[in-house]
């Protein structure tokens, strides 16, 4: 069912902070991004119709956030307006505010990006363009618009936007609801890192990935964060696999089943007066994925028809009924969840205004692995300026299990594939974190969070008994028998964190303390955790110096000869057939990717036919360099910057399948295709383990 006006009032009427679950709504919000047939990821006209066919015939209220090369297309548009008109109440068209070369044409706006690098940050959204320019894209994305549709889109869609951007949208246009990508770091160009997860919200008015304390729809549309992640394995994912996008999940082999079970996960969260999930597809992705996306509609088809509390609703009707809930409320909620194979391997992860906390257990295991700050004065770090390479919101922390392992050097920024706490790759040991001292021989079998008064209290289950592991309020967090196992011979990673019994904190240059916790001793084993922040101001100057913990744009750095290597991908080839590839990564003091300023010479000994170098890679700065030959022989490859000076020698080698006479003659040449027979095969085993590992399996 459509959720009506009078649903809506009864749905207000109904809220209260305390929970019946036989009464709680359930809200399904689906927002299709539709992309035209111009250069970047074109999207299909078919596709498109079948969509909105699934819309129609399923009656699923749909939102299609539409770019601007859909709104020059007149099969498209009318396909749009047609639907539209037919089927108001399950129809919507929103704004798709991904920049194409003709929206800044159009607009009077410089595009730099290609056919290849379109997607990067810099180029498809605000972000990468002046704050004069973002506000012409936008005039004229609606003017186009309006045009066509005789009114302004309620919603719009854009993996990353500006704060500014948002607040004129709101404000100029009456936006009410935008939607944004979910957490995941470095995918397609973007990463968004310690936002909130989940349930919408409205943001700060200086960024929109930090939530506001007193949640209120006077500044800001509500944010919207695309697909449902899945609560365990997305955090400090890689591989882009652990979504209910019909794409990811593909790349772990994973099926329907996988969808249902984000999908029932959502609709079960046990703390919120409503469940909530958001899913979509693109009209640019493959048949196969298109398929499965239906399949998924009927998963939702079975779950609305379950109950009446159960509704599909349109993305700017969920914002109004939002905002008339939670109008200045406080923020405090939690999203837990288990992976399909064992309910012991589960997560929560609870945001307020003031913070964001992440509990993990799995088996014996229950530990606080993440923990962020959040304040109304921290700004976006594109709030004026403009991305360079890629887009980057990562919120100040003081945990990050995802990137920093106990045991590991302190100087080093590692970042893992997931924070399956079970199955971590021999020698890297447990995420640093705050470790819980279950009771003993406490096998921990499910976790539970729960909304008691003011508080979500988190309890650890067992077979006979449950055990409470923290407890959280707006403003601070309370936790059981924390063991110290935050030392500050680790935590000095950039001289940012520090540590000590009484409190962790993040320091400056100058030693002062920024943000951090405070630490109360309470009765029982219990400690208070009280998250504060001293200078937000501060977090632009902290994201230039301290640029690989908050701001890892990859730009043109001073190189450092000794970090800067030269890798050899493969040493033989067979003469003829197949290049040498080298790859060279650029690196600077602290031993992190930058970009060249200028293109590196390239050259071998004795000459080879030919020899080219692929433009710098955006995330991190490393080069592809190939030679080809087509006579076998061993070659001195040199790659030269400046005066500096890497040299590697390679070889090709001939055909001895096809030409075993001339291998008969040449006995040396022979054992170079015995090598590189040898080396291809360890190297296609290599590539398929560290896929396996990628994706989890």
């Amino acid at each position: 069912m459509s959720l009506s006006s009078a649903h809506i009032a009864q749905a207000e009427t109904e809220m209260t902070t305390s929970i019946d679950e036989s009464s709680r709504f359930g809200f399904t919000v689906i927002i299709n991004q539709v992309r035209g047939s111009e250069c970047c990821s074109a999207g299909g006209v078919n596709e498109l119709e079948k969509q909105l066919a699934l819309a129609t015939t399923l009656k699923f209220p749909t939102t299609f956030v539409v770019r601007y090369d859909v709104l020059q297309n007149a099969t498209m548009r009318s396909a749009l307006a047609e639907a539209m008109k037919q089927h108001p109440d399950l129809v919507q068209i929103g704004g798709f505010l991904e920049i194409t070369p003709k929206l800044a044409a159009d607009s009077g706006v410089i595009y730099t990006g290609t056919s290849d690098n379109w997607y990067e940050a810099q180029h498809a959204y605000f972000i990468g363009y002046s704050p004069e320019d973002r506000r012409k894209l936008i005039d004229q994305y609606m003017k186009e618009y309006q045009g066509i549709f005789h009114a302004t889109p309620l919603m719009t869609t854009a993996w990353m936007i500006d704060a500014d951007s948002l607040k004129y949208l709101h404000e100029k246009y009456h936006v009410v609801a935008h939607e944004i990508t979910r957490e995941q770091w470095g995918v397609d160009s973007y990463t968004l890192y310690g936002g909130p997860v989940h349930y919408p919200y409205y943001p700060i008015e200086k960024w929109a990935m930090i939530p506001a304390e007193n949640q209120s729809s006077a500044a800001m549309p509500l944010m919207l964060r695309q697909t449902i992640a899945d609560p365990v394995m997305n955090y400090g994912d890689q591989s882009s696999s652990f979504t209910s996008q019909p794409n990811d999940y593909a790349r772990g082999s994973r099926g329907i089943e996988y969808f249902s079970q984000l999908f029932q996960q959502a609709h079960s969260q046990p703390t919120e007066p409503y469940t909530f999930a958001l899913l979509g597809l693109e009209n640019s992705m493959p048949e196969k994925d298109q398929l499965e996306f239906a399949r998924q509609l009927e998963v939702v088809k079975n779950w609305r028809g379950s109950s009446d509390q159960n509704n599909i609703i349109f993305a700017s009707d969920f914002a109004k009924w939002n905002a008339n809930h939670v109008q200045n409320a406080s923020l405090l909620t939690a999203v837990q969840g288990h992976t399909k194979e064992s309910e012991d391997n589960a997560a929560v992860t609870v945001t307020t205004g003031k913070y964001q906390a992440r509990l993990r257990v799995d088996g014996a295991l229950a530990q606080l692995t993440d923990l962020r700050v959040y304040s109304p004065d921290f700004e976006d770090p594109y709030f004026t300026a403009t991305a360079q390479r890629q887009g980057f919101w990562i919120v100040p922390f003081l945990i990050d299990g995802s990137r920093f392992w106990q045991g590991a050097s302190p100087e080093v920024l590692q970042q893992s594939t997931n924070d399956r706490l079970s199955d971590r790759p021999n020698g890297r040991g447990k995420p640093t974190g705050i470790t819980l001292r279950l009771p003993d021989k406490f096998q921990v079998k499910k976790l539970s969070a729960r909304r008691e008064g003011e508080q979500i209290i988190v309890y650890a289950l067992n077979d006979s008994q449950e055990v409470p592991l923290a407890r959280f309020s707006v403003n601070s967090f309370e936790l059981l028998s924390p063991e110290n196992q935050l030392k500050s011979s680790y935590l000095h990673i950039d001289s940012a964190l520090q540590t000590n019994d009484r409190e962790l904190h993040w320091v400056d240059k100058n030693k002062n303390v920024l943000w951090g916790v405070t630490v109360e001793n309470m009765a029982n084993n219990w400690k208070q955790f009280s998250p504060f922040v001293r200078n937000a101001s501060s977090l632009n100057e902290e994201r230039e110096t301290k640029y690989p913990l908050l701001f890892p744009e990859v730009r043109q750095r001073p190189l450092s000869t000794e970090n800067t290597k030269l890798f050899v991908n493969n040493r033989y080839a067979v003469a003829g057939r197949n290049p040498i590839r080298l790859v060279f990564f650029p690196r600077d003091a602290g031993d992190y990717p930058i970009q060249l300023e200028k293109a590196v010479e390239i050259s071998s000994a004795p000459e080879v036919s030919y020899m080219k170098q692929e433009q710098p890679h955006g995330s991190n700065g490393m080069i592809f360099i190939d030679y080809v030959q087509p006579t076998p022989g061993k070659f001195l490859a040199k790659v030269q910057y400046g005066d500096d000076v890497w040299r590697e020698t390679v070889y090709f080698v001939p055909n001895c399948k096809s030409e075993w006479k001339y291998c008969l003659a040449h006995p040396q040449q022979s054992w170079w295709f015995v090598r590189s027979f040898v080396e291809e095969k360890l190297h296609d085993f290599k590539g398929k383990q560290q896929e396996k590992e990628l994706l989890g399996e």
